[in-house]
């Protein structure tokens, strides 16, 4: 078969096209593995040494702490906000989800890092659309006196559908963090 040189030109856009559509786009896996990632650690990255700038121990005052620890309060449940439709947002906040991550790192005296998250299982919850995953959490408690790291492993689960064009947690559950999880 014989191209014209006319035709040439349309090829090519045809070609260009085709490789352009074939980009890999994020599947919807990773986007709500990408989320999870950003929200775990806005909910659970935090120091005792960024409690009231580096001077908790200094406070003498159950109220002077209790500021402190409500600040940080704070500081969590609005960096988690974005990541949640506005039902489960109010839920963690009722619930006080963010004080459970202060409590471990003024008990520890120590620095957590979400160390890796994985999505075990995605699949589409065929009554609805929405989506649910099984994922695994691994935490790190880094405390830097001498102590050796600790990680804590947590199961958990999410619901993921959208609100306005924007991929939103409906509900996550890991557990969160409690007395007897803590190294």
């Amino acid at each position: 078969m014989k191209l014209k040189l006319g035709s040439l030109p349309l090829l090519v856009l045809l070609i260009a096209s085709i490789l352009t559509g074939c980009q890999a786009q994020p599947s919807l896996e990773e986007e709500a593995a990408s989320l999870l990632l950003s929200l775990k650690k806005a909910q659970y990255e935090s120091s005792y040494s960024q409690l009231a700038d580096g001077h908790y121990e200094q406070l003498a005052s159950s109220t002077e702490k209790g500021d402190a620890y409500f600040l940080a309060f704070q500081a969590i449940s609005e960096k988690v906000k974005p990541f949640f439709h506005q039902k489960e947002y109010e839920k963690f906040f009722k619930n006080r989800v963010a004080g459970m991550t202060i409590e471990a790192v003024i008990r520890e005296k120590c620095e957590i890092r979400v160390k890796d998250v994985r999505m075990d299982e995605f699949y589409q919850d065929e009554t609805n659309g929405s989506y649910i995953g099984h994922y695994t959490l691994e935490l790190q408690f880094l405390y830097g006196n001498g102590l050796p790291d600790q990680a804590v492993v947590k199961k958990g689960q999410i619901t993921v559908s959208q609100v306005d064009g924007v991929w939103k947690l409906e509900r996550d559950w890991d557990g969160y963090l409690k007395e007897s999880d803590l190294p």
